[in-house]
């Protein structure tokens, strides 16, 4: 799916609401924020995507977010696997991954497309699930 810029917000305005869509139809939203310089647009981050339905279909939204357990601990070198699972109202079209995973540091634990967290050092670090409609929740991991 190619995206294409809707809108820019300048300024202080931190909102923006899409109008006139259809009903019970996906769409896909990402946030790119910019820094404009003298060579032109210079990007500073990007958003996780966010894939939802419009109500009115037969589709629907995860609306709750569970995992097993929000502190885990593992050692240097091994792994552990966040288990997560969704509910909603209505059957969820998949369109990305049902789960997406980031780690707030890498240098202490990274996590993998499937929730697998490997130890890289001691420390902590947070693990972040999120769903396809943007909604998340925090794993802390331990690293010993």
């Amino acid at each position: 799916i190619k995206m294409e810029k809707i809108t820019t917000l300048a300024g202080n305005k931190k909102t923006w609401t899409a109008k006139k869509l259809k009903k019970g139809k996906y769409y896909k939203y990402m946030v790119v924020a910019y820094r404009n310089t003298e060579a032109g647009e210079n990007v500073i981050t990007t958003s996780k995507s966010v894939h939802a339905v419009t109500d009115g279909g037969k589709k629907g939204n995860p609306t709750t977010l569970k995992l097993k357990k929000t502190k885990i601990s593992v050692k240097i070198g091994k792994t552990i696997k966040i288990k997560a699972s969704i509910s909603s109202k209505k059957k969820v079209a998949t369109h990305i991954a049902k789960f997406r995973y980031e780690s707030s540091n890498e240098d202490i634990a990274t996590v993998s497309e499937k929730g697998v967290v490997t130890g890289i050092a001691k420390g902590k670090a947070t693990i972040y699930v999120y769903t396809q409609n943007g909604m998340y929740k925090k794993v802390t991991v331990t690293v010993k």
